[in-house]
């Protein structure tokens, strides 16, 4: 049987706090929280590769002392990748085990930084051009406004889903030992149609740690921060519905390590 040994046990919000922000004309505001009536499936229900093999060209080899530390815990060279994938910012990765494949991950924006020395020996990684493109949905994917979400869970956030999973040995330590996985928000609601003539936002306080955005199919953009507040607008140019139901769909990837204090 494997053994999870005691430390820390904290777990990330890989959630979401979310208002639909009004605004008028004469500068009324009202706030509006959309915490309620959200489905949600754990783990990509289409089991898509958003970091497929050629994401990287690879740089083996190479030590890259200036590039930015993520982890040395429990942490493997495909988690390593993954979250470097995970921000399209994120130039390049290098990743070197110890003897029970635990190891060190660092991410970087500079190959001209790495070098060859007597301990680069083992390192693995790969670099790319930035901005990276990020992988979309295929067709009939969750993001559409007519994929069929009634067998998904219904939640109220904030919804942290890394703590309801069972703990694993060969999950990282830094992380509780909880197990990372890319899973998936829908919310379904309505826009009045006098909406229209007014500023609205959908304002969100955190998601962590990079997520994508569709409303009605329309995609939003990225965010890659589980710790800073982003907002979208909400216009019939960004596929708002006035009158009739919407569909927000949110596709959440805790891979990217982010410090906390």
């Amino acid at each position: 049987m494997s053994h999870i040994p005691p430390g820390n046990q904290c777990g990330f919000s890989y959630g979401i706090i979310l208002f639909l922000l009004i605004t008028s004309s004469t500068g009324q505001r009202d706030d509006t929280l959309l915490s309620f009536n959200w489905k949600f499936h754990l783990y990509d229900p289409d089991s898509q590769d958003l970091c497929p093999d050629d994401s990287f060209i690879p740089y083996n080899d190479m030590f890259c002392p200036n590039w930015a530390h993520q982890a040395a815990y429990h942490i493997t060279a495909d988690i390593c990748r993954s979250g470097c994938c995970g921000d399209p910012n994120c130039a390049g990765w290098a990743f070197k085990a110890d003897d029970t494949n635990i190891g060190t991950c660092v991410f970087g924006h500079d190959k001209y930084q790495c070098i060859q020395t007597d301990s680069s020996a083992g390192w693995v990684g790969g670099f790319r051009a930035v901005p990276a493109s990020l992988i979309m949905p295929g067709p009939g994917g969750p993001h559409e406004v007519n994929y069929n979400d009634s067998s998904w869970r219904q939640v109220t956030i904030p919804h942290d889903y890394g703590l309801e999973q069972i703990r694993t040995p060969s999950s990282e330590m830094s992380h509780g030992y909880y197990p990372k996985n890319i899973s998936w928000y829908r919310l379904h609601f309505d826009l009045a149609t006098e909406l229209a003539e007014r500023t609205i936002w959908l304002e969100f306080e955190g998601v962590f740690r990079s997520s994508d955005m569709w409303l009605n199919g329309h995609y939003l953009g990225h965010h890659a921060s589980g710790y800073t507040g982003f907002r979208w607008p909400v216009t019939k140019g960004n596929g708002a519905a006035f009158g009739s139901e919407n569909v927000l769909a949110v596709r959440v990837d805790p891979f990217a390590d982010e410090g906390w204090w």
